[in-house]
């Protein structure tokens, strides 16, 4: 414990920014010290210079998403976001096709790309007013979309919706559907 004690006492040198000497020494038990102080019998020891931590620039408010105040690209768009499906929607399709509607202002420039993510995963490019995903398996699905430039920069992005497809079970494909009941006689 007491070990664990004095690697504590040393890390707490290191963050203190003025360079201290620092010894080691052993007592008649074996149990390591550190200290600031001299003693007999103590070796100095060699501690590398301290590491400073400058954070990164927080990017403003007025900056979308996926831009940095030192990006080369700076984006000319105000807004992209995802209008169909909606957060948490259930869509009901057996072929496993999902709409997918965009609303991003102001309209997509030339030589821009709208590419589209399904659970994170690239699965093409839309138009600016979206499109169909095809092949989508029933479940849980994360779609997100982001518009990137010719060298594949990053302009601005959507955020994520996440929304459920269902499929007709396979173990019943040609479940019989209810027949409505015969009319009431007066």
């Amino acid at each position: 414990m007491v070990g664990k004690c004095g690697l504590l006492l040393l890390l707490s040198l290191l963050a203190v920014p003025v360079h201290a000497a620092v010894y080691k020494w052993t007592d008649s038990s074996g149990q390591v010290h550190y200290t600031d102080q001299r003693k007999e019998g103590a070796q100095a020891v060699d501690l590398p210079e301290p590491s400073v931590y400058t954070p990164a620039p927080v990017p403003s408010a007025t900056q979308s998403p996926g831009t940095g105040a030192g990006d080369a690209a700076a984006s000319d768009y105000d807004l992209l976001e995802i209008s169909a499906p909606t957060q948490d929607e259930t869509i009901r399709n057996n072929e496993g096709k999902v709409t997918v509607g965009l609303r991003l202002e102001p309209t997509l420039s030339q030589g821009d790309v709208i590419e589209l993510f399904l659970d994170g995963e690239k699965r093409g490019e839309l138009s600016s007013g979206g499109g169909t995903l095809s092949g989508v398996n029933r479940g849980s699905h994360s779609l997100k979309v982001r518009v990137v430039n010719a060298s594949g920069q990053e302009l601005i992005s959507s955020q994520a919706v996440n929304f459920h497809l269902r499929r007709e079970s396979k173990l019943f494909p040609n479940k019989p559907k209810p027949t409505p009941l015969p009319a009431a006689s007066p």
